[in-house]
């Protein structure tokens, strides 16, 4: 505490010293007044990017043998909370594909939508030092993509569901560099793969399976995540999110 007030009452002085010494371009005001937005209008905003990638043996159109197929995307989103316990979002940004020994094509787009639900949160110990949590959560996801493949663009897609079962871990004050939450997780997932340029089922156009993942609060605001997704053929997902 004795450090923060050090470096806080330093601070101010360097910026009363620079206020008296030049003209400037304004600094950033901490009064709420002197901004078109308030923190509070955006108390309800996230916004993140990340990577997912995917594997799968697919038949194309017109094709009698199954391709693999390895999918990549990377992407942004902006979720909104329209209810306390439900996040709505949009994502959008690129996709690449690779068609069994191929290189991978040139990128495409790809966009879509989802909602993140917060079922149920349960406290499992007494608030103290640490503090742990279980919370069964589950997302719905719809995605359109779009690929190169031999000069041609495919498109088609995706629905993705899970349901997962997570333990959370409030290390409240444990350490200066402790993270502010540790969460891990896991519970089944379904993919689905939908289009015209996929002509048949092929091998698991359709995947059901399991997901193991985990988050870290770096801070109240600040979280990275990661998952892995166990399958006839194995994907994952990671990224950094942002409350405002």
């Amino acid at each position: 505490m004795k450090k923060l007030l050090f470096i806080s009452a330093a601070a101010v002085l360097l910026a009363v010293q620079a206020d008296n010494t030049f003209a400037g371009a304004r600094n950033p005001s901490n009064r709420g007044l002197d901004y078109v937005v308030g923190s509070s209008d955006l108390a309800d905003w996230s916004f993140g990017v990340y990577a997912d990638q995917w594997t799968r043996n697919l038949r194309l159109d017109g094709s009698r043998a199954t391709t693999r197929v390895k999918n990549i995307r990377y992407m942004a989103l902006l979720g909104y909370d329209v209810l306390p316990q439900v996040n709505a979002y949009l994502t959008a940004g690129q996709n690449a594909t690779k068609f069994g020994y191929d290189d991978y094509e040139d990128a495409k787009w790809a966009g879509g939508a989802g909602l993140q639900f917060n079922l149920i949160d349960v406290e499992i110990a007494d608030p103290g030092l640490l503090e742990d949590k279980l919370r069964l959560d589950a997302a719905l996801e719809g995605l359109y993509s779009q690929s190169e493949y031999r000069g041609e663009t495919l498109s088609w897609s995706e629905l993705y569901a899970d349901l997962t079962l997570g333990l959370v871990n409030d290390a409240f004050g444990f350490s200066f560099l402790a993270p502010e939450s540790i969460a891990l997780f896991t519970g089944p997932f379904y993919l689905g793969l939908f289009g015209s340029d996929f002509d048949g089922p092929g091998e698991n156009q359709y995947a059901l399976g399991w997901t193991v993942g985990g988050e870290i609060f770096v801070t109240k605001r600040v979280s990275l995540h990661g998952r892995y997704n166990f399958a006839d053929d194995n994907g994952f997902t990671a990224g950094v999110n942002v409350r405002f």
